[in-house]
């Protein structure tokens, strides 16, 4: 991480006298939180959220929320349209670096048919560790056998970069509904499910997603 934050002040034109000592600094912070999660749990720095636990009715041998929880971005924002039935969670993990939140909003719409949004923000304290979170999931998806991700244009999103994940298991070759998208100092990764993307749905997660 200490060579990724040099590397990324490097980029930025920082005098190496400045460098080594910003470097030497996120070093020592570096050993501190990595160490404290070690001995102490994060240094107590952990945040945890829950499952959204409120009042809930059935309807097609579902569980509905009768009061959904808000999310930064729900499909009621994406398509302006209200649902009857709607179903959410979010759950959210971190520490002093890298913060993590993982959001599902599942509804069915006045014909009874399902839509889902899920997504996961990853917001990093510096630029080089969001550097790191984009590379970790392009890496973790293409070790597995049948995906990949292939660079799409990011200025739709609003993104700085922007990756579409690809189905390959040799036989048949799709794109699928899966996204990532990269801020300064954030990640998400999205995928959508009988959401169309039109111009406006991208630039509302854009908006919604890129500063949450």
């Amino acid at each position: 991480l200490g060579n990724r934050f040099r590397r990324y002040l490097q980029r930025q034109g920082v005098s190496r006298r400045k460098n080594l000592a910003l470097t030497m600094a996120v070093d020592l912070v570096l050993a501190v939180v990595l160490v404290g999660g070690l001995t102490g749990g994060y240094l107590a720095l952990s945040l945890n959220g829950t499952f959204h636990s409120g009042e809930t009715y059935q309807y097609r041998d579902q569980t509905w929320d009768a009061d959904p929880e808000p999310l930064p971005l729900t499909l009621e924002d994406l398509t302006g349209v209200p649902y009857p039935h709607v179903r959410r969670s979010r759950y959210g993990s971190g520490s002093l670096l890298v913060r993590e939140d993982n959001c599902h909003d599942y509804v069915l719409d006045e014909q009874d048919h399902g839509k889902i949004l899920d997504y996961t923000v990853t917001t990093a304290a510096l630029p080089a560790l969001g550097d790191l979170a984009a590379e970790h999931i392009l890496m973790e998806w293409t070790d597995r056998d049948y995906y990949d991700y292939a660079e799409t244009d990011p200025a739709p999103w609003g993104a700085e970069a922007a990756y579409r994940r690809i189905y390959d298991d040799g036989w048949d070759r799709y794109a699928t509904d899966d996204y990532l998208l990269c801020w300064p100092d954030r990640v998400v990764e999205i995928s959508l499910t009988d959401v169309d993307l039109t111009p406006e749905v991208m630039a509302a997660v854009g908006e919604k997603l890129g500063s949450a």
